[in-house]
């Protein structure tokens, strides 16, 4: 265990009046090494105030921190010094509003091994933004009518139809339905999320292929009390267990029975015979 310095720092944790309770917060961790104090904690409201005072009346801001920061001590300083942690008394946004970046790469000079040639695309966006309660897709898992639907043929109909119902049930907050592209290329789709619907979930159809698509399930972009400003996601391709076809224009040949959703391991693969991702979905989040 590592001796900590006569005149360790203190570390004093402290909230605004109106903004988060202690139950609310987790500390990680507190930890000295050489003459750096770090701390982490996850929950509470952000942005977080980190202070310093050396008599725990005059306090001087170190700076705006989200979950951890790290602190330079004084070398030689015989004084006690103390930090504290004050939680933003706003509450989080209810809603943002985001716009998605489709770019896709997948092209004869990326992922050779069996190109489609030049009728290479995919079909239009389509998904939905959602709570904890309910999946679209998922790994392992069987697809539902309507994502057989799309990865086979690129129709959104069915799947339309599941996020309405869903919509019904309370569990999905809208239908996100955006065009199809040609690749490489690139297109937009703006949406909605709330605080309790702030998951997002979005496939396409890798075409032609059997049952091949590329998309996100379950991600969320509302963490750690905060709404995130951009994610980019690196986009694999899945077989979704309903066609049993190896390359891009294979015959039908229905899977029977289905297989769970899995990571797509033969075609496409890059120059190097290796996985690569077709593309990539950035998330940014707009303001007014």
């Amino acid at each position: 265990m590592e001796t900590l310095p006569e005149h360790a720092p203190g570390l004093i944790v402290e909230y605004e009046p109106g903004s988060i309770s202690l139950a609310q917060v987790e500390i990680t961790g507190v930890a000295i090494h050489g003459n750096v104090l770090t701390a982490a904690w996850v929950g509470g409201t952000p942005p977080f105030q980190v202070e310093r005072s050396g008599d725990l009346v005059n306090w001087a801001p170190v700076g705006e921190k989200t979950e951890e920061f790290a602190y330079q001590l004084p070398i030689g300083d015989t004084t006690e010094d103390y930090l504290r942690v004050r939680g933003s008394s706003r509450s989080p946004e209810k809603s943002a509003r985001y716009r998605v970046t489709w770019t896709s790469t997948w092209s004869a000079e990326t992922h050779p091994t069996d190109f489609p040639g030049a009728g290479a695309h995919f079909t239009g966006l389509i998904g939905a933004a959602h709570n904890d309660q309910v999946a679209l897709w998922e790994r392992g898992g069987l697809a539902s009518p309507g994502i057989k639907s799309m990865a086979e043929t690129g129709s959104k109909g069915a799947l339309t139809s599941e996020v309405n119902a869903a919509i019904t049930a309370g569990t999905t907050a809208s239908l996100l339905s955006g065009s199809g592209i040609s690749t490489p290329d690139q297109t937009t789709l703006e949406f909605d999320l709330t605080t309790d619907h702030p998951l997002v979930s979005l496939v396409c159809m890798v075409a032609p292929s059997p049952d091949w698509f590329v998309g996100v399930h379950g991600m969320s972009l509302f963490e750690n009390g905060r709404w995130l400003e951009t994610r980019t996601i690196a986009l694999d391709s899945y077989d979704a267990g309903t066609d049993s076809g190896l390359s891009y224009r294979s015959p039908n040949e229905v899977t029977n029975p289905p297989v769970g959703i899995s990571r797509l391991t033969g075609a496409p693969l890059d120059v190097e015979g290796q996985i690569r991702p077709l593309g990539t979905f950035t998330f940014q989040r707009l303001r007014e």
